[in-house]
Parts: C-alpha cells; sequence; structure tokens
C-alpha cells in the first residue's frame, strides 16, 4: 500500500475509531514488547532494552512468552500482532509532535485496529524539531488516543512530555524518569566513585553536531587522562571522528556493539570516568558505579536532569565547566520518583487476563 494511502486510512481509523473500537481484555502471557533494538543502528536503544527486559521480567515472571515487535522498522510481527496482546512500548523518542510526518512507531498496515487501546508506554519520550517542542498536532493526539491502553498508567521519562500528553487528554501518566535509571538508588548512589580515574570513557553524537565543542571536549580529555575510550554507539560515529580532525591514533575505539560495550564497561569499572554526549552510555556507567557526566545535546538528558538532578553538563558549557568536573566532581544524588515507578509496577498485579 503507498504510503499516503497507508495515511489516509490511518486518518480514518485513528478518527473514527478512537471512540467506536472498545478496548478488549489484554493479555499478560503472552506479552508484547514493541522493541527500539530491532532493526536499529543505534546501540542506545539497546542499553534501553537491556533495562526493560531486566525490569519487566521481575514484574511479570510468570509470563511464558514475551513476543518483540519492532518499533523501527516494520515486519509481519508489527502487522500480526494479536489485539488482545499487551504492547509495553520501551522507551526513547517514540511520541512524535506530528505522526504524519514522522513515524517514529512502526504500525500494521492493513490490520491498524490490532493496535487498538493495547499500547502501554514504559520510559517513552516526546522528541523535539529543531531543538523545539511543540503540541501534539490535532491528527497525532487522535492517533494516540486510539493506540494508548486506556486502563493502564503510562509512564514517561519526563514531566514535560507527561503535560504534553495530559494536553491531549492522556491523563493516565506517571513520570517515572527513564527505565535505565530505576536502579540508582540513593543508597546505590552514595557508592559511586568521586576519584579522578586515571582513563575515561567517552562518546559523540553524529546526529546532534557541534564540531568546535566536541573537538575540545575530546582533546580536553587527551590532555587531562592517560588513556582515552571512544565507543562507537552509532555506525555514523565513526565518519564524524574522523571529520573532526583529532589524532585518532591516540583513542582506543570500542566496536559498534551493546556487547562490546557492555564488557568494556563490566571490565573497567573501577578505573574509568565518562564523559561523554551519548544519554543512555553515561546512565549504563553510572548503574556501574562509574562517575560519569553526560554531556547534553539536546531535550533528552536536560529533560530528564531537571526531573532526577541526573548528572548533565550543557555542551555550550564545556570550555567554562569541563575542567573543573575532571579535577573534582560532586556526589551523585539522583532524585527518583519512587512512588510513581512502584505505581507502574504494581498495576500488573490487576491488568491480568
Amino acid at each position: 500500500m503507498e504510503p499516503i494511502k497507508i495515511f489516509r486510512r490511518m486518518r480514518l481509523i485513528a478518527g473514527e475509531a478512537e471512540n467506536l473500537v472498545r478496548p478488549v481484555r489484554l493479555t499478560n502471557n503472552p506479552i508484547a514488547f514493541l522493541d527500539t533494538s530491532m532493526y536499529s543502528e543505534n546501540c542506545g536503544d539497546y542499553v534501553i532494552m537491556h533495562y526493560a527486559n531486566l525490569q519487566m521480567s521481575k514484574i511479570l515472571p510468570d509470563s511464558e512468552q514475551i513476543l518483540h515487535i519492532p518499533t523501527h522498522g516494520w515486519d509481519e510481527s508489527v502487522e500480526n500482532a494479536r489485539r488482545d496482546v499487551r504492547k509495553i512500548a520501551c522507551g526513547t523518542n517514540l511520541l512524535p509532535w506530528d505522526y504524519e510526518k514522522d513515524h517514529a512507531l512502526a504500525t500494521p498496515r492493513t490490520h491498524l485496529g490490532n493496535y487498538a487501546h493495547s499500547v502501554c508506554l514504559l520510559a517513552v519520550g516526546m522528541r523535539e524539531v529543531q531543538g523545539q517542542m511543540r503540541d501534539f498536532t490535532p491528527y497525532t493526539a487522535r492517533f494516540l488516543r486510539f493506540l494508548f491502553d486506556p486502563d493502564c498508567l503510562h509512564s514517561v521519562r519526563d514531566e514535560h512530555t507527561k503535560q504534553r500528553l495530559h494536553a491531549i487528554g492522556v491523563d493516565n501518566v506517571l513520570n517515572t524518569a527513564c527505565v535505565t535509571m530505576w536502579n540508582l538508588t540513593e543508597e546505590f548512589c552514595e557508592s559511586i566513585s568521586r576519584d579522578r580515574h586515571d582513563e575515561v570513557l567517552t562518546t559523540i553524537t553524529e546526529y546532534a553536531q557541534d564540531p568546535r565543542q566536541d573537538k575540545y571536549m575530546i582533546e580536553t580529555l587527551l590532555r587531562n587522562y592517560d588513556r582515552v575510550h571512544l565507543w562507537i554507539q552509532s555506525v555514523d560515529d565513526r565518519p564524524y571522528l574522523e571529520s573532526l580532525d583529532i589524532d585518532d591514533s591516540r583513542l582506543h575505539l570500542i566496536d559498534h556493539s551493546f556487547e562490546a560495550f557492555d564488557s568494556f564497561v563490566k571490565q573497567h569499572s573501577e578505573s574509568i570516568d565518562y564523559f561523554g554526549t551519548r544519554l543512555h552510555a553515561g546512565i549504563h556507567c553510572l548503574n556501574h558505579g562509574i562517575r560519569s557526566m553526560i554531556v547534553s545535546v539536546d531535550n533528552r538528558a536536560s529533560d530528564i536532569a531537571r526531573d532526577t538532578n541526573l548528572p548533565v553538563m550543557p555542551r555550550e558549557d564545556l570550555q567554562s565547566s569541563m575542567q573543573s568536573w575532571i579535577d573534582h566532581s560532586d556526589p551523585v544524588r539522583i532524585i527518583l520518583p519512587t512512588d510513581n515507578i512502584r505505581k507502574w509496577k504494581g498495576q500488573f498485579r490487576s491488568l491480568t487476563n
């Protein structure tokens, strides 16, 4: 079916069926993960799914079958998704302001009704456009209400996303912070080292380039640490790094895979710092007790930091603040919305078939 015909059909279904398609009783066995890592070239999505899987395995230990359906690409599992299966949308920027221009979530092309009122959000956020957040379009608002399960509590990663959903009439929303952060309790954060180490792990972000600031960041790390490791989180990070005209022979590059990154972090958790632009790489390091600073390049890190005190430094502040952090960092004091996390987890006891 041609894209324009797909969107016309989606308009018809989402516009009319929002009120006409009645919710069905959803099952948790099987349950489906709308998996952001499938077909993704950005390994940050694998970090998100790593923690989503860990949490959901504890929340639904008796679920005998977990289905994985892609969000980034269409395949038969999208088309054939059962209407009565609850679909957990896991993390990342899945909520665009204009769904017709930014089809962020793969949905069935023919059997769109199979997604009706069956999607439950887990730490999902709204994406910005050219550095700004916009209101949902009227069509997007109707389409999201068509997708969302009206009987569950939806988890979003920041207050801004929660407020935007409230504005379109989706009130059953909790700000839970990102699922990758749920283990960063006060007690755990007290164990995170404040001492500077001899080696550092860094990242850059090819889709949010600032060559002057990114080059300054890497060269400052090279001056201050005995060895600098750089994880290629996205396939396009490598050519961007090459464009910065840095002597990369002084850098130790970590392969583009979650497995390589996770293995490196586990092996070096007591000997490295983290200072880089990739949000979930930094959060993964914090989860392993690594002294970390995330450099914000878009709304995601700054929105989460505003709510949780996640250690974040705006990229424009690098030249005034970076050296100070390298020399001496404050204690990590993450503020988690523990009551909201508990409510979101606990609802699955009653949302059973």
